[in-house]
């Protein structure tokens, strides 16, 4: 949405204004470089207080930057950024899910047993002693080693049924 103000607002402020707050501010600055800001503006305000071209400008400026913050929140916590927002979550949460399941199936007969052998390098009767999926590769296999009786992509498919 664009308005007037974003043409003749914010720091157009001194190309539109017979007067320029900011160089007041900056001229502060110069004099006081040491100052905190509370000190700063303080100072700017009691310099502008009693020219009214200055005060006019200064709150044409203020209220510039006000509606933009406002415009800017709203533009954020608008239903259409929160549902955009809720798509691309998940959207992300379907390509996580998708990787984690292909990275399980990928590195299933490399999974380290609790007696430090890989999957494949174990027996059946032992990965069949796990339970869960593991039992269902156990029983495959038998009494032989995994990884001699059954290829990858048989262990992947007795991992996912």
């Amino acid at each position: 949405m664009i308005h007037l103000h974003s043409i003749y607002g914010g720091p157009a402020i001194g190309k539109t204004e017979k007067v320029n707050p900011q160089q007041i501010m900056i001229s502060l600055i110069d004099e006081l470089p040491s100052a905190p800001s509370a000190e700063l503006i303080s100072a700017f305000v009691e310099r502008l207080q009693d020219d009214v071209d200055y005060v006019r400008a200064a709150l044409r400026y203020l209220a510039f930057n006000t509606l933009n913050s406002i415009e800017a929140t709203n533009r954020r916590n608008g239903p259409k950024e929160k549902e955009r927002l809720i798509e691309a979550q998940a959207a992300a949460r379907e390509v996580i899910d998708a990787y984690k399941e292909q990275i399980k199936m990928t590195c299933i007969a490399d999974f380290v047993c609790p007696n430090g052998k890989a999957l494949r390098d174990n027996t059946g009767i032992y990965v069949h002693a796990m339970g869960g999926r593991f039992a269902r590769i156990g029983k495959a296999a038998g009494r032989k080693i995994i990884g001699k009786v059954l290829k990858d992509q048989q262990i992947q498919k007795l991992w996912a049924k």
